[in-house]
C-alpha cells in the first residue's frame, strides 16, 4: 500500500512538473503578418495570443524575443487597451494597432519589471484598438514604423 501510494505520488508530481515547465515555455500558434511602411515591407512570425490566459501570459517569463518575431495580441472587438510588463526580462515595442489595421501608437523599449509588487507602469492606449502587436525593444525605430503604418494580416481570424 505504502509503494502504492508513494508511486501515485511520483506520478502526480512528475505530471504537475512537466505541465508547470511546458507552460512556462510554452509557444503560442504562429503566424505570418506585415508591417508596411511608406518605403518597405518588414514580415514578421508572430505568436498569436487569443485567449485570456494567452494574453495574461504574454510574453511573461521568457528570455528574449529574436529579430523578426513577436507576439499580436488579437482582440475580439476594438477597444482601449492596457499592458504592463510584469515579469518581462527584456524590452520591448508595443504597437497598438486600430481595427482599421494602422499603427494608432508605439510604445518604444518599454522597460521589464520584476518587482514583487504590482507596482509596475501601465502602457494604456490612447485610442480604441483591436490588435497589440510585440516585438524587440527599437524594432520600431530601426525599420522606420510609425503612426499610420499598416499592419498586414495574412491569418485565418
Amino acid at each position: 500500500m505504502v509503494r502504492l501510494v508513494v508511486a501515485a505520488t511520483l506520478i502526480i508530481f512528475t505530471g504537475l512538473n512537466a505541465f508547470l515547465f511546458s507552460y512556462k515555455d510554452k509557444v503560442l500558434p504562429q503566424n505570418s503578418v506585415v508591417l508596411k511602411t511608406s518605403d518597405a515591407q518588414y514580415p514578421l512570425t508572430v505568436e498569436l495570443a487569443r485567449t485570456a490566459e494567452e494574453k495574461r501570459k504574454g510574453l511573461m517569463f521568457r528570455d528574449s524575443l529574436e529579430e523578426g518575431a513577436g507576439m499580436l495580441f488579437v482582440n475580439e472587438q476594438a477597444g482601449t487597451a492596457s499592458f504592463w510588463m510584469k515579469n518581462m526580462r527584456f524590452p520591448i515595442d508595443m504597437l497598438f494597432i486600430g481595427d482599421d489595421l494602422k499603427v494608432k501608437q508605439i510604445v518604444h523599449s518599454a522597460a521589464p519589471c520584476l518587482l514583487e509588487k504590482d507596482t509596475c507602469p501601465s502602457y494604456i492606449s490612447r485610442e480604441s484598438v483591436q490588435y497589440i502587436l510585440e516585438v524587440p525593444a527599437a524594432y520600431s525605430k530601426t525599420h522606420g514604423i510609425s503612426r499610420g503604418d499598416e499592419l498586414i494580416l495574412d491569418l485565418d481570424l
